[in-house]
């Protein structure tokens, strides 16, 4: 045996040191016999080393073995006892020893002794001895001591000491320098985490408090410095052990918990904590577990259940309708902001379907992410999956008698259905409204299953004779639901039924449909009166269904006690913002009864119920240009930032109708002065027009169109969109519509200086005087046709006179084609001062007649601050906003700023403003052209174009069928019958069913059959006429009277037995008109249309069936007098939901 060599004994020492920081067990044993050998004084160290290791090494083992070797510890105790009682040891041995000899009897359950072997104090780095020493492992068995002694106070019941050792254990540096030190560390923190903040299992999660909120921080600041490590035990096993998993589980639900009460007074981090900071903590709180989670779960089997994942699956989910709803902003979240937030939420809803079986609540949150992300096909293909499995659980529950685990209850499974009902009638079309009556379908079969009590309550027969068979007691699920499922519930069947009566091609079963639709929606205002959205769907349902009064009935109530349910600001502006729909439709059911002063005041009040404009619109400076205003955060938007773009649609909606009423009281000119506010507030509500353009090839002097009257772009339409009798005349410079796309047919205009003359009388009732509908010998019943001006054919042709388009034109540069995108700050002081203008005209001419527009006009609209994120009111029912992609939003927006110009033409046309109202059509057709290039890039095919897609808009082939339309209405004002014909021709060919083209049409083909028009054009020059021949020439020429033209007709007949040429073509006009109006009649779009009902009795009655022309007038009569000024669905741009 060698002599002993201090200097090996030093060096064995510090590798003995490592091996027991390291965990490095099985060095152990030989470096403490070296150590023992070269350093004999350190005996304490060396046993309590190797007790160390043969701890360490009994807990490696199966836990019978385990459970062996704690008892074999118990050899251990009198040598250590020995050991530590010595006089001779060295202090920071002795400590270690002691350590060991606390940790055997803590393993060993004896808490107190335990307690009596901890030293009393851990040695310091300034009282530690001359000698060399194990520095790392006495750091090692400081913070093992603290975790035994906190753990033994807690199974003692000496709680006060314990929360007092576990406080000062987290404000202290977590230590991180050797895999022992960190493992201990990490169990000191974990213990104390889960000592200040326990969720139960009950799912009931108490809000963290600031002492957990330390110990959360510690937790989190202690793996951001040390580094990943995996998740294995180098020690015995104890049952109530916090495991890593569960830790990061409970940090995860306690800030979720705070994210949930944030607006709460008792949010310990509210204050202290930015919005960003909080979020970047939940998210590495979720993805760590989730880490854990996934890599330490497998599929499972059929029978079993990950209730874990599941667990997990509804907190994020709670979590991410939060961050995603309307409260949060995409600045307070990291990059990508709502939508990536989907998109990880998505990721992770994958993954977990991995690791677990036909779970429903995974297929249920698939289904709404997708649905907010706008990916509706995917959504749908989710909710078709989750449909199969509920059925057939509910299959299976009602023969067993048992409810499955992981399923999702009645009420669940009922909510999800009326959701998907809502997003298919919401944002879908006629397939998809289809689609919603297969959904309610199953929603009625489930209410109607039958469904067991319990699953134990089994009832036999009473008759001993006999073998006892059991059945389950069951009952109708229908019996077990909540109030709101029912009303979700049947609201969502009234919903399908009323959308698909709308839509239906079966006349016979429309009628039927929308008896059931009421009789669904009025059960569900039973079980939840004072729901917006069924008082919304029934209101709408009865208004179209002519029953005006009980429309009104079920609206003002409602409205009567909106400020009864007021919780936070937000609710409050969240219930308002659903009011609006509700406010439009009873303007227009008050328009519907000749009220059309109340009709303009209940406009007013949709907007007035939202306080100061301020409110409403938000406060922009209006000095800052769209650029700075976005990236300003000191602006403030308003609740219209909030919105989502249907319900931004329904304000233009509301303004649209106002317009409409100030047409009908105070007259055309009076509408035209306000359509600058109409554009000013498209402006504020959906941005400047720049981006809904695409840059295009300059053009080339012989394709150049002449420039517009308002230099073809937003801005200048806004700033001179007055009337050209209140405008300074200039010179006159030719123009043309629809260049691009019509034959080149010029109208020459008048004299620079000529004038419009007054304005077109608008007759609300047809019982005085003559109209044009009268000219050709017919007298209907028209309470509500004062725009019914294409039968007018001999309406004055207005004078085409260019006013201000010089100005124009020089502002808007005549060596390049205009641009289309308007400078925000000329719009906005424009429209300021379109809006002062036309309320000190308005009430200049009507003071009595009509009440001032306080809530726009007069006032300045304050400026959009920023490109909304459109939360939705899908935030009120738990939900986030659905989020479109960026083609479907601008598609959505072009489309409504071509209804919003085509508006603006159709009150031009009506003012005789046709130039101005050629202007308009040009800037809707500009749009329509850029659409259609968008579409076309995005989908070749001719589908692509005919289809509307999901989500809202128009298809880029029935907003050229409007544009067409709008144009053949300015053709047929001009008297210019053939090409009205030719552009109501275009529009059919882009859209069959398009409503004012059919009838419009109808009218000069009935016209053509009448001989009032000939069936084609004259385009034979005749030789010049000798003067002397003209009264003769004109004599002949006149029209012949009724009666010529039955006697010719007549003779004629008994002339010829076969039609001639001339009237094949007459009838085949005829004919050919009855074919478009009987279809539109019968399709959803015409079945309540009053003037094809009118155009079809004409041609009933050209046709000699006197009987099905009065039947068809008395239908006239009926929807004539519950007919608003606009279409009903005007108010629901969202159909029958909101």
């Amino acid at each position: 045996m060698g002599t002993p060599n201090a200097e090996k004994g030093s060096r064995y020492l510090g590798l003995l040191d490592q091996a027991l920081c390291s965990g490095n067990w099985g060095e152990v044993a030989e470096l403490a016999r070296k150590t023992d050998k070269h350093a004999s004084n350190r005996t304490c160290l060396t046993l309590a080393a190797r007790s160390e290791a043969q701890i360490a090494n009994t807990s490696s083992r199966p836990s019978t073995a385990s459970s062996t070797g704690l008892s074999g510890l118990s050899t251990l105790v009198p040598q250590l006892e020995k050991a530590v009682s010595v006089g001779e040891s060295i202090e920071e041995d002795a400590f270690v020893a002691g350590v060991c000899l606390a940790q055997i009897h803590w393993l060993q359950g004896s808490h107190e002794a335990a307690l009596r072997a901890l030293p009393t104090h851990i040695p310091q780095s300034g009282t530690l001895s001359s000698l060399p020493s194990a520095l790392g492992w006495i750091e090692v068995c400081g913070v093992k001591s603290t975790y035994i002694r906190g753990t033994c106070l807690h199974d003692l019941g000496r709680e006060q000491e314990a929360e007092d050792l576990w406080r000062n254990a987290v404000q202290q540096t977590p230590g991180y320098r050797s895999p022992e030190l960190r493992r201990w560390t990490e169990k000191v923190i974990a213990q104390a985490c889960s000592h200040f903040y326990n969720p139960t299992k009950s799912g009931h999660t108490p809000p963290p408090t600031v002492d957990a909120l330390r110990a959360f921080s510690a937790w989190n600041g202690f793996w951001q410095r040390s580094p990943s490590a995996p998740d294995r035990s180098t020690g015995p096993s104890i049952g109530w052990e916090v495991s890593r998993r569960q830790t990061w589980w409970t940090y995860y639900l306690a800030q979720s918990h705070i994210l949930h009460a944030e607006q709460g007074e008792h949010s310990p981090a509210r204050q202290s904590k930015s919005r960003l900071q909080q979020y970047s903590e939940l998210r590495n709180a979720a993805k760590t577990y989730e880490s854990s989670l996934m890599s330490a779960m497998d599929f499972p089997k059929a029978t079993h259940y990950n209730g874990e994942i599941e667990d997990y699956v509804q907190q994020a989910m709670m979590n991410w309708r939060v961050v995603t709803g309307t409260s949060w902003a995409d600045s307070d979240l990291l990059g990508g902001g709502k939508e990536a937030v989907s998109r990880e939420m998505l990721d992770m809803l994958y993954l977990a379907a991995t690791k677990t079986f036909h779970s429903t609540q995974i297929l249920r949150s698939l289904f709404n992410v997708h649905a907010s992300l706008g990916e509706f096909d995917l959504a749908m293909h989710a909710f078709d999956s989750y449909v199969e499995i509920i059925s057939k659980g509910k299959t299976r529950a009602a023969k067993t008698g048992k409810h499955e685990l992981g399923f999702d209850d009645d009420d669940i499974a009922l909510l999800t259905a009326a959701e998907a009902i809502r997003l298919l009638c919401r944002y879908g079309g006629r397939d998809q409204a289809e689609k919603a009556v297969e959904v309610g379908k199953d929603a009625e079969h489930w209410l109607d299953q039958q469904k067991p009590v319990s699953a134990d309550k089994v009832v036999g027969s009473s008759d001993d004779n006999k073998a006892e068979t059991a059945h389950p007691v069951s009952h109708t699920t229908e019996t077990v639901l909540q109030p709101a499922t029912l009303a979700a519930a049947y609201r969502a069947l009234g919903v399908s039924k009323s959308h698909w009566a709308a839509l239906t091609y079966d006349t016979e079963a429309r009628s039927g449909l929308f008896a059931e639709a009421r009789s669904h929606l009025d059960r569900s205002l039973k079980y939840d009166s004072d729901s917006v959205e069924t008082v919304h769907a029934l209101a709408l349902l009865l208004a179209e269904t002519r029953n005006v009064n009980a429309a009104i009935a079920v609206i003002r109530p409602l409205l009567a006690t909106r400020s009864e349910r007021t919780a936070t600001e937000a609710e409050t502006h969240l219930r308002e913002t659903q009011l609006l729909p509700l406010w439009h439709l009873l303007s227009l059911c008050l328009s519907a009864k000749d009220q059309h002063e109340s009709a303009v005041r209940m406009c007013e009040a949709a907007f007035e119920q939202f306080g100061e404009p301020s409110t409403l619109f938000g406060n922009a400076a209006s000095s800052l240009d769209p650029e700075k205003m976005a990236l300003s955060p000191a602006i403030s938007g308003g609740v219209v930032d909030q919105m989502d773009g249907y319900q931004k649609e329904g304000i233009v909606q509301i303004k649209m109708s106002q317009l409409t009423y100030v047409e009908l009281v105070e007259g055309p000119n009076a509408a035209m002065d306000m359509t600058d506010e109409l554009l000013a507030l498209y402006a504020r509500l959906f941005g400047t027009a720049e981006k809904l353009w695409t840059p295009k090839l300059p053009t080339t002097a012989n394709t150049m169109p002449p420039p517009s009257r308002g230099g073809g772009t937003l801005r200048s339409v806004v700033g001179s969109i007055r009337p050209k009798s209140r405008r300074t005349s200039v010179e006159k410079t030719p123009r043309t519509s629809l260049q691009s796309l019509t034959p080149p047919k010029v109208v020459n205009g008048t004299s620079a200086g000529s004038t419009l003359g007054p304005p077109i009388a608008i007759t609300v009732t047809n019982e005085n005087g003559n109209t044009a509908d009268q000219a050709r010998g017919r007298n209907e019943h028209r309470h509500h046709l004062p725009f019914h001006i294409r039968h007018s054919h001999s309406a004055k042709r207005s004078p085409s006179g260019s006013n201000l388009r010089e100005a124009n034109t020089a502002a808007a540069g005549t060596t390049q084609l205009p641009s289309p995108v308007p400078e925000h700050t000329n719009a906005q002081d424009h429209a300021t001062k379109g809006l002062s203008i036309a309320r000190a005209t308005t009430a200049d001419r009507a003071p009595s007649s009509l009440p001032q527009i306080q809530h726009m006009n007069g006032k300045e609209l304050p400026r959009r601050p920023d490109e909304p994120q459109s939360p939705s009111h899908i935030a009120a029912r738990g939900s986030p906003s659905t989020s479109y992609p960026a083609a479907q939003r601008r598609r959505h927006k072009m489309s409504l700023l071509v209804r919003v110009w085509l508006f603006i033409a159709e009150l031009y046309i009506r003012a005789e403003g046709l130039d101005d109202a050629s202007g308009a059509v040009d800037e809707a057709a500009k749009l329509v052209e850029a659409l259609e290039v968008d579409v076309g890039a995005e989908r070749s095919s001719a589908r692509g174009f005919f289809d509307m897609g999901w989500g809202g808009g128009a298809s880029v082939d029935e907003l050229w069928a409007d544009v067409w339309s709008t144009k053949g209405d300015l053709a047929l004002v001009r008297t210019l019958h053939f090409d009205a014909v030719e552009h109501y021709e275009h529009s059919l060919a882009y859209f069959p069913d398009h409503s004012n083209s059919i009838i419009a049409l109808s009218e000069l083909l009935m016209d053509m059959f009448e001989q009032k028009l000939p069936t084609e054009p004259s385009e034979v020059l005749l030789p010049p006429i000798p003067s002397s021949s003209i009264p003769s020439l004109l004599a002949s020429t006149t029209p012949p009277t009724e009666s010529q033209q039955h006697t010719t007709a007549t003779r004629h007949q008994k002339v010829y037995k076969d039609p001639t040429p001339a009237e094949l073509n007459r009838l085949a006009a005829r004919d050919r008109a009855y074919l478009l109006l009987s279809t539109l009649t019968r399709l959803g779009t015409g079945w309540d249309d009053s003037e094809a009902w009118l155009a079809l009795a004409r041609n009933h009655e050209l046709s000699g069936q006197v009987g099905k022309a009065k039947e068809a007038l008395r239908w006239v009569v009926e929807l004539e007098d519950a007919r608003p000024v606009r279409s009903w669905r005007s108010a629901a741009v969202g159909g029958y939901t909101l």
